[in-house]
């Protein structure tokens, strides 16, 4: 196995990511959310949102060479998780290519996001996810 690296996402990465969470969501998601709504979702549509929130803060990627294999967006702005009250950090999402999972890189974004919550003194975290 490669190097994993991590970095803050940069502008161009936002396709790989886009291809990464619409694969996810197909997979991940089936039997969950409705086979029309994953059948619809749109890349381009996709990447125009996610250029228009487009922030490197908050935002990681994982590389092995020049792929993207992964990445991690989170909080850690209390206003910004809803529903709520005494947490101050959250994980918002984490996505690994499949042919790319058990490899340890999920494990090395989620380390990379707790050493900024650390740095910051966050105690708290919430993870939100859907369930069937």
């Amino acid at each position: 196995m490669q190097n994993i690296v991590i970095c803050p996402i940069e502008h161009q990465d936002i396709p790989a990511v886009v291809d990464i969470q619409i694969n996810e969501w197909k997979t991940a998601y089936k039997e969950i959310i409705a086979d029309d709504f994953l059948a619809s979702m749109n890349r381009e549509e996709r990447i125009a949102k996610r250029e228009k929130d487009f922030s490197e803060k908050d935002f990681i990627v994982a590389t092995i060479g020049d792929e993207l294999v992964g990445f991690s967006r989170y909080t850690d702005h209390p206003d910004q998780i809803r529903g709520f009250s005494g947490i101050d950090c959250e994980l918002c999402a984490l996505y690994v290519k499949p042919e790319q999972k058990y490899h340890g890189i999920g494990t090395k974004l989620v380390q990379s996001m707790m050493n900024q919550f650390q740095k910051k003194k966050r105690q708290i975290l919430v993870v939100d996810c859907m369930m069937k």
